[in-house]
């Protein structure tokens, strides 16, 4: 939405649909029009649905989220700027296929929406 502190410009993942035991990429390109100086400044929350069933459920800072591997930028800070981030991860060969449903918000510790993206993949 207009008034989110992320805006979000494109999401892409690759390949689409994800494939079982092979790696997806999940690249987002967006304006951040707040800067996030730390981990208490934003949280990020992920659901993940199966069948109706939920597989996941997860809460962590921004920061946190964003730096799993020491190797990925960005660190907190996280200035306002143009961002173009790309996140990798191993699909289990073990997933079932089928369609996953799957919501991300976030939301600044002054109450301001970060983001929030609804959406489903098949696999």
């Amino acid at each position: 939405a207009d008034e989110d502190a992320f805006q979000l410009y494109s999401l892409e993942i690759t390949p689409n649909p994800p494939r079982r035991g092979e790696e997806v990429r999940v690249r987002v390109r967006g304006w951040l029009r707040e800067p996030i100086p730390n981990d208490q400044a934003a949280r990020v929350s992920y659901v993940v649905h199966y069948g109706g069933i939920q597989l996941l459920k997860e809460e962590r800072g921004v920061c946190d989220a964003l730096t799993q591997d020491a190797a990925l930028l960005p660190q907190c800070p996280i200035a306002s700027k143009w961002w173009d981030y790309e996140y990798r991860v191993q699909v289990s060969a073990m997933v079932p296929m089928g369609t996953y449903a799957v919501e991300a918000a976030g939301e600044m510790a002054n109450g301001r929406r970060l983001f929030c993206m609804k959406g489903e993949t098949r696999i």
